[in-house]
């Protein structure tokens, strides 16, 4: 499945339905990256636990700022969801361990690009005027691509995952304030990697017009697998986590 047909399909069961109310939300995302990640060279064994920290050692731990973006139907007691964001970071740091073929010591420049995809849908098994309880099921597009480069070697290591989820998620309702969160989790042997994928997120919502939201919330990614990627062996315990606003258009 190609990423961006998530986005087809999550709102695709609501194609004909005339009931359904739309809401599109965007805003800046403030996030980062943190945790560790090893990678094999070509000569020797690969050891797993020789791992460098993401903002100690390759310096890819500062909070940045991408674009967030979320399209979202609901009917009376279903809801479908997409939403998406980027982060892109770079740094200089010192590798404390080997990385692939670069010797632990040396100096290097690194990259983080990192692409989220995700579509949700939830059916209602509470559903009254003051609270929403949802079950059902999330697929999550994860990509995460660490460049190291030295003098005069370089190390481009690529690692993509679908992965399919239970999902849940909660809403409590005070007048023209809602406040919720969603949890989606699995462990899965999904594409480049096999380990533990979280997709968590916090939220509070305030609607200012029957066509106009103001929201903020907290997002929360885990990414704790190892595998093969790029042809080498690698082995990341990674979260990427965030602060966002935004406003949202009802239709």
């Amino acid at each position: 499945m190609a990423p961006k047909s998530l986005f087809l399909l999550a709102l695709s069961p609501l194609a004909g339905c005339a009931s359904a109310v739309y809401r599109f939300d965007a805003g800046p995302i403030l996030a980062r990256a943190n945790g560790d990640v090893a990678v094999a060279g070509t000569a020797s064994p690969f050891n797993s636990a020789a791992k460098n920290d993401v903002a100690a050692d390759l310096d890819l731990g500062d909070t940045s700022m991408s674009a967030f973006g979320r399209l979202q139907a609901d009917t009376a007691e279903n809801r479908f969801r997409a939403q998406s964001f980027a982060l892109n970071e770079g740094g200089q740091g010192t590798l404390a361990q080997p990385y692939g073929d670069i010797a632990a010591g040396v100096q290097v420049d690194t990259a983080l690009r990192v692409s989220t995809l995700a579509a949700n849908w939830s059916h209602a098994i509470v559903h009254t005027e003051n609270l929403r309880l949802g079950v059902g099921a999330q697929v999550g597009y994860y990509r995460c691509d660490f460049t190291v480069r030295a003098a005069a070697s370089r190390e481009e290591t690529i690692a993509k995952s679908l992965v399919p989820m239970p999902f849940v998620e909660g809403e409590l309702f005070f007048g023209d304030v809602a406040l919720g969160a969603s949890f989606a989790g699995m462990y899965a042997d999904a594409g480049d990697a096999r380990g533990r994928f979280f997709d968590a997120e916090v939220f509070a919502r305030w609607t200012v017009t029957s066509e106009f939201q103001v929201f903020g919330g907290y997002r929360y990614i885990l990414l704790d697998a190892g595998g093969t990627a790029t042809n080498r062996e690698f082995d990341a315990d990674v979260t990427i986590d965030g602060l966002y606003i935004g406003v949202g258009v009802c239709f």
